[in-house]
């Protein structure tokens, strides 16, 4: 049998083909990323096709070119199954490539280290949806250790001229020699500037009077938290009811003492509020109502869960875990959207530059400039919510975008006036950002439901459906003919 003929009938000879798709900027490639390549490799033998997209922009003058370089260097280690292929938008790229590859498995392979909270928030955010949006994709996530490792303390490391520190960020299998060569590839493009200070999760709080609250509408803050988690997509409805304690001095003076529970039987939250600080009352609530959240979606009170000791059970452990994490973060950017808020004006994309970006469809490069045209300004606006979960080839990665991109972007909210980003809707449940990430990411960042403009060639997709080959409309060109 020749090799044509084997790889024609691989999925008859061999199951289906299982490819692995893995995202980022690596500015630089650190040992944490080759550690994440090579246990996937190794938990999953039937990987075929491991594809590493490496995305663009520059870091500290590393750039993708480099980057590349460096992950060819850690081929020769990790195998043939590797493919290193340049992005402009790795996460869409990863995301896009079981859509376009229906017939083989993927898995969209992603990293947390061990212990890092913001890493799983990361993780949520990048992959939701994406099993139920792609029935051909499974979430491989892959922990390591943290030690430290990111992209950041190495580049540090770096600009610091510390080269034995450098190295540590390195794989430990890759020579010294090629340890050397990675150093000089970098330390001769490093650009030497003084990074800022970014923030920790919030500043301090000002003392409160323990037995007192501040004058701040608890019961107004829960109800805009709550609007905000259900313009977000959240399954919180119908919603529940609320009970406030504020005289129980007993449980606040309890350093093992109730901040609030969720009763799934009542559906109900309670929350002691005697001495506490607002805003830390009402991220009890946050952390309650995704509990709420899960009781709607059947994982709790069904009676699985026997004991509030979350180190007698795995599964209470799990559900805290998500509600701590999911909870923080959605407080998080809902406070953050608070500091942001401020009123956009939206203008309508400029279809002439963005065919450019239009044109990587078939859809409307066969339809070619005009058509796109006629069709994009036959399109109309939504909100980004109610698409979110069915909105592909997004990167909402702000931070990992070229600065200049970045800088665009800003220098345009702070004006207060922005272009809608645009999409393409192929049916109900599908549909893909054809232009406009960095503006998209950048307003959800600030805690903004952005506008998209839809181009709706759903109609068009039907009819493709329905007659993939065109031989409806060639039989009625036919008889036109012979009349």
């Amino acid at each position: 049998m020749n090799q044509l003929t084997k790889y024609l009938i691989s999925e008859i000879l061999d199951g289906q083909k299982v490819t692995a798709v893995f995202g980022g900027g690596f500015k630089p490639p650190t040992k944490g990323h080759f550690d994440i390549v090579k246990k996937a490799l190794d938990d999953h033998k039937e990987i075929d096709k491991f594809i590493i997209y490496v995305g663009g922009g520059v870091r500290d003058g590393i750039t993708q070119e480099q980057a590349i370089q460096i992950w060819q260097m850690y081929k020769e280690i990790l195998g043939d199954k590797v493919e290193i292929i340049p992005s402009k938008n790795p996460i869409g790229d990863v995301k896009r490539y079981p859509k376009n590859n229906k017939k083989e498995k993927v898995y969209f392979v992603i990293g947390a280290r061990e212990g890092r909270e913001d890493d799983l928030a990361d993780v949520a955010q990048r992959t939701a949806g994406v099993e139920e949006k792609y029935p051909n994709t499974e979430v491989k996530l892959i922990t390591t250790p943290d030690g430290g490792m990111s992209g950041t303390n190495a580049r540090k490391a770096l600009k610091s001229g510390n080269k034995e520190e450098f190295f540590t960020y390195l794989p430990e299998k890759v020579p010294a020699s090629e340890k050397e060569s990675i150093w000089d590839l970098l330390n001769n493009a490093l650009v030497k500037e003084t990074e800022g200070k970014a923030a920790p999760y919030g500043s301090g709080y000002k003392k409160v009077n323990e037995n007192t609250i501040p004058s701040i509408d608890i019961v107004q803050k829960c109800a805009e938290l709550t609007q905000h988690m259900i313009d977000k997509g959240y399954n919180i409805q119908p919603l529940p009811s609320v009970k406030f304690i504020s005289d129980d001095s007993s449980n606040a003076e309890d350093f093992l003492g109730k901040t609030a529970y969720y009763n799934p039987d009542e559906k109900m939250i309670v929350l002691y509020t005697y001495g506490r600080h607002p805003k830390d009352i009402v991220r009890s609530f946050a952390h309650e109502m995704i509990h709420h959240m899960q009781n709607l979606e059947g994982r709790i009170g069904n009676g699985d869960i026997k004991t509030t000791n979350t180190n007698e059970d795995d599964y209470l452990k799990k559900i805290e875990a998500e509600a701590n994490l999911k909870g923080t973060m959605t407080f998080r950017n809902w406070t953050d959207s608070l500091k942001e808020n401020k009123q956009i004006n939206y203008t309508n994309p400029n279809f002439t530059e963005e065919w450019e970006e239009a044109i990587r469809y078939p859809e409307f490069k066969e339809m070619g400039k005009n058509g796109w045209l006629k069709t994009a300004n036959h399109g109309k606006p939504v909100s980004y919510s109610s698409i979110k979960d069915k909105l592909g080839n997004v990167d909402l990665d702000f931070e990992g975008l070229e600065e200049p991109k970045k800088q665009r972007f800003l220098n345009a909210f702070e004006k207060g006036t922005i272009e809608m980003p645009i999409a393409v809707k192929f049916s109900d449940s599908d549909y893909d950002l054809v232009a406009g990430n960095t503006r998209l990411s950048g307003l959800v960042k600030k805690g903004i439901n952005p506008r998209i403009w839809i181009v709706d060639i759903s109609n068009i997709q039907e009819k493709k459906n329905k007659d993939p080959f065109g031989l409806n409309q060639y039989a009625r060109e036919l008889v036109q003919g012979l009349e």
